[in-house]
């Protein structure tokens, strides 16, 4: 159960990590 929640953690990061990533991505086009 525990190895299921430390994936579950390690998803959640990715998953905001590539959200931030996108976001400013989209920010730096939209500005130039």
């Amino acid at each position: 159960m525990e190895a299921f929640f430390e994936t579950l953690l390690v998803l959640v990061c990715v998953g905001v990590l590539a959200f931030a990533w996108l976001t400013v991505k989209k920010l730096y086009q939209g500005q130039r």
